[in-house]
């Protein structure tokens, strides 16, 4: 899973977080978030995957270490009528970005 250096560090284990996975098969999309827990952080992912031209199929949301961290998986498919769909790299980035806001 992807970290930049400016992430938050999860204390108790070194973790860099958020850790964020995107995997894209035709236009179906799979991603994978491990992120500290806060108010918002779910619905802010639904948002963004949405601002990205996807519709979310289905999301799942479980707590992890002592309910400290958030573990999100999404799976989405892509508007086929995008003449430029997302790639793994924008996906990740602009979460990324998205859950740097609201930290």
């Amino acid at each position: 899973m992807g970290s930049s250096s400016d992430d938050t560090r999860w204390s108790s284990g070194g973790i860099s977080l958020p850790e964020i996975e995107a995997q894209i098969v035709g236009e179906s999309v799979l991603i994978k978030i491990l992120c500290e827990k806060r108010k918002g952080v779910h619905v802010k992912i639904l948002d963004e995957v949405e601002k990205m031209n996807m519709s979310v199929v289905s999301t799942s949301l479980t707590a992890f270490a002592d309910l400290t961290l958030d573990n999100i998986v999404v799976n989405a498919e892509m508007d086929k009528e995008i003449l430029k769909p997302a790639t793994k790299d924008h996906i990740v980035k602009t979460l990324r970005s998205a859950l740097q806001i609201i930290a």
